[in-house]
């Protein structure tokens, strides 16, 4: 391939990891620009309906205030926040920080934090040259009876090795050490490694971010000028690539799936289901059944603890206590049955 052509390609690809989101909000039925309000030249955009006076930390927008009132609407700021910035995940990294004259939200990029591979901190590595586990885990054995070991069992006398070659492959050479495992000098990090959406050192953080204030004078969300919506090192990502959670689900959604927990359908099956509900719905994602598991484990443990079962029983008590409060329902159930069956006659 010709050099200028791969020049070109990889120019191109740094190029597609620098975009700006552009935010439009509807507030009072008037699409607001909100990328407007925020930097050096920061003005209330065009048509902003229920504006005051005055701007509080020089602000230049009033979130709708029918909406967003006090900072226990900070779940209805998050899911707008979601639904206004595509093209990313944003986390959040300060939460109610009190100031003068009220308390702060700030939401990042997910490519904000940095990830840590063991190369810049060392001393922060799980994991050791020549063992499966983490550091200072419990090596944990197989219970072996008295009776003879897999080995001295082989039926296959080509399957088995002497002892005296046994110990030579426990050795690291012909002279009997044992293999000392030193970590050279730019060697990679023995964590795990898989693909992360954290950025690879400081260097290459993603600083777009959005921050709010709530006022204590009037509880107002107001849009702070400091806001960054430049994303640097990564690509935005398509609508339909991002991963569904329990924040996602309304109510009637929960409680279907509820029964269909109590239906016995599988975890994966509920998770195609509850996709293209919501992708129906105009939400586009995707659910793992991990979360949905995770989810049901989190509707089971909420039932259990009403119908007053311990965390710590085993299945078998679990079993019988719900077995039970069947038994007790039928008990109940059965004579009011024969009363009733009388007029059927």
């Amino acid at each position: 391939m010709d050099s200028s052509l791969v020049g070109s390609l990889v120019r191109e690809q740094d190029k597609s990891k620098h975009w700006e989101s552009k935010p439009i909000l509807q507030h009072g039925g008037v699409s607001i620009d909100l990328s407007l309000a925020i930097g050096d030249n920061a003005i209330t955009p065009p048509g902003a309906p229920g504006q005051p006076d005055q701007y509080p930390k020089k602000s230049k927008y009033q979130f709708d205030v029918s909406r967003f009132k006090g900072v226990e609407s900070e779940p209805e700021m998050n899911q707008l926040i979601k639904e206004t910035f595509p093209g990313c995940k944003w986390i959040s990294q300060k939460r109610g920080v009190k100031v003068q004259g009220g308390h702060i939200f700030q939401w990042r990029c997910e490519y904000y934090p940095v990830r840590s591979n063991g190369v810049t901190k060392p001393a922060k590595s799980n994991f050791e040259a020549g063992h499966f586990t983490k550091k200072n885990v419990k090596h944990e054995t197989n219970k072996q009876r008295a009776a003879q070991s897999a080995y001295q069992r082989m039926s296959n006398p080509k399957m088995k090795s002497s002892s005296r070659k046994r110990k030579r492959l426990k050795a690291a050479d012909r002279r009997g050490r044992r293999a000392v495992y030193e970590k050279q000098e730019g060697e990679v990090s023995l964590n795990k490694r898989t693909h992360s959406k954290r950025a690879d050192d400081p260097t290459r953080r993603c600083h777009a971010n959005v921050k709010t204030l709530v006022s204590d004078y009037c509880n107002g969300w107001f849009l702070m000028p400091d806001c960054d919506f430049h994303h640097c090192f990564h690509q935005p990502e398509e609508p339909d690539a991002s991963l569904l959670n329990e924040s996602d689900l309304s109510e009637d959604n929960l409680e279907y799936m509820r029964l269909m927990f109590n239906a016995g359908v599988g975890d994966q099956t509920v998770a195609n289901i509850m996709t293209q509900m919501l992708n129906k719905q105009g939400r586009p994602g995707e659910f793992l059944a991990s979360t949905i598991q995770n989810i049901h484990t989190n509707c089971q443990a909420a039932m259990d603890e009403i119908a007053a079962i311990s965390a710590d029983a085993t299945v078998a008590e679990r079993t019988l206590e719900r077995l039970n409060r069947y038994v007790k329902v039928l008990l109940f159930s059965i004579p009011r049955i024969f009363r009733y069956s009388r007029y059927f006659h």
